[in-house]
């Protein structure tokens, strides 16, 4: 097998293990500063800023760029009977980001209570810990039951992205055939459905999708995030084949169907590549 069609699936065990040694870090450094009787600048500086500014740099480090898109691997996750999945890429990375961001946001509230000063600082501080902690908790569990968000699946009856309180679909027969797409440079992956009306949403719209326009002109496509742990221009061609080529649909979701999508593909690795190299 070529080396670029490895799997993109996630090594779950070890991003569970990767979690929860974050989640021990940072429940250990707001725990032992939080005891000490009033603990001095340096105390807080070590204790909570630094695994804060730690996941500050995680997160940044994690940054999705084209670069980082052209090495991923020319692969689905297959959710054998069902789907083949689009994950989005470091998630394991940016659970951990978010989790020990969390050590200043709940840390630094929690002494200004116990000393009695809570003042203006203490409280912009507790609003940012409302917004991080409950956010990386989302990340964390998704991440551990093997369901990262944002994700997009393709499966018999079309695509559906997937967020944490809810999701949109389109089905196959709302497609305009005969139309190529490629991630633009901001990595955003634009499907050609311009009907409002033939996307299914529930819940909250997730991260990253953007609905087609409700007026003329229908310039504007239904739109996902090619932030993906795939090859955002292999998962292109291979969702415009499926809706280009109806006719191996139902067999979406098992490993013979994608052994054979990856070989038909590479018919085309060289237009993929010509397009790669467009970016540079």
């Amino acid at each position: 097998m070529d080396p670029s069609e490895r799997s993109a699936e996630l090594n779950l065990s070890l991003a569970r293990i990767a979690v929860a040694g974050a989640v021990a870090a940072a429940v250990t450094c707001v725990v032992v500063v939080c005891t000490v009787p009033q603990p001095s600048t340096s105390v807080i500086v070590v204790g909570l800023c630094l695994p804060a500014s730690g996941g500050v740099v995680i997160l940044w480090g994690s940054v999705y760029t084209w670069r980082r898109g052209a090495t991923r691997p020319r692969a689905f996750v297959v959710d054998e009977g069902r789907a083949f999945v689009l994950l989005p890429d470091y998630a394991t990375k940016r659970a951990i980001g978010r989790v020990l961001m969390c050590t200043f946001v709940v840390g630094y509230p929690i002494i200004g209570a116990r000393e009695a000063s809570v003042g203006l600082a203490e409280w912009a501080v507790l609003g940012l810990a409302l917004v991080i902690a409950p956010n990386a908790a989302l990340h964390v569990v998704f991440l551990c039951r093997g369901t990262p968000r944002p994700l997009v699946e393709v499966t018999s009856a079309g695509v559906t992205a997937r967020g944490f309180f809810g999701s949109v679909h389109v089905a196959w027969g709302s497609f305009k055939p005969n139309y190529a797409i490629w991630p633009s440079r901001q990595l955003r992956v634009r499907l050609p459905v311009y009907s409002r009306r033939a996307v299914l949403q529930r819940g909250l719209r997730p991260y990253g999708v953007r609905l087609p326009a409700k007026r003329e002109p229908f310039y504007d496509p239904f739109g996902v995030s090619g932030a993906w742990a795939t090859n955002p221009w292999w998962a292109s061609q291979a969702i415009a084949w499926y809706y280009t080529f109806g006719h191996s649909r139902s067999q979406i979701g098992t490993a013979v169907e994608h052994d054979l999508l990856v070989r038909q593909l590479r018919v085309h690795r060289r237009e993929i590549d010509e397009q790669l190299s467009s970016y540079q």
